[in-house]
């Protein structure tokens, strides 16, 4: 591949990542709160699920972190999240915990598996990865309600109080992604993309 080649696909996977960006933090805003918290968005994680499935471990790593980043500065904007992280230790957590691990992690892992995956096992790679890494992102919430958030528990255990919180949305959402992902995946043209 020659240097205007290289910067042309360089140029290329740019644009694709910040307009999977873009779409995905856009979905992110809308969508219905569940009675305990939580919200369930139309499928606002799938943009950078493509992204890695179709582009690696790299750029899953930036627009993940890119992603992760805007999360943060929404929470901080909405005023509903830091406000409880009283000293550095909890706030080191819930950076982790609700941000980091569950909008990096499952897009690095489905970047880092998405090549090795050929031919009719492609469908059942890209289901299968979309589950993982939402029950990845579904752990690391879990984790997070009962470190921080478990404190608001009234009857219940702060593990119990975690595990319906983050379930009620995340359920959901795990549906929502898989159907919209499977009829994208009826598009002859979102194959092409994908390279499936």
């Amino acid at each position: 591949m020659n240097t205007t080649s290289r910067s042309h696909f360089a140029v290329r996977v740019l644009a694709e990542c910040a307009v999977m960006l873009a779409l995905s933090f856009a979905l992110s805003f809308i969508g219905f709160e569940m009675p305990m918290g939580g919200k369930v968005t139309p499928a606002s994680m799938l943009p950078l699920f493509f992204v890695a499935i179709h582009l690696g471990p790299i750029a899953a790593t930036a627009t993940g972190t890119l992603y992760a980043l805007l999360q943060i500065w929404q929470a901080y904007l909405a005023g509903n999240v830091f406000v409880y992280c009283e000293t550095a230790p909890v706030l080191f957590q819930c950076v982790l915990f609700d941000y980091v691990i569950p909008f990096i992690l499952p897009f690095v892992l489905v970047g880092f598996f998405s090549h090795t995956w050929k031919g009719r096992g492609k469908d059942a790679f890209i289901y299968i990865s979309i589950s993982v890494g939402l029950v990845l992102r579904f752990l690391s919430h879990f984790v997070s309600g009962i470190l921080i958030w478990g404190q608001w528990a009234e009857d219940m255990s702060p593990a119990l109080y975690s595990f319906l919180y983050n379930g009620t949305f995340m359920l959901p959402e795990l549906a929502i992604v898989l159907v919209v992902s499977f009829l994208l995946l009826r598009s002859g043209q979102i194959r092409k993309i994908l390279r499936t």
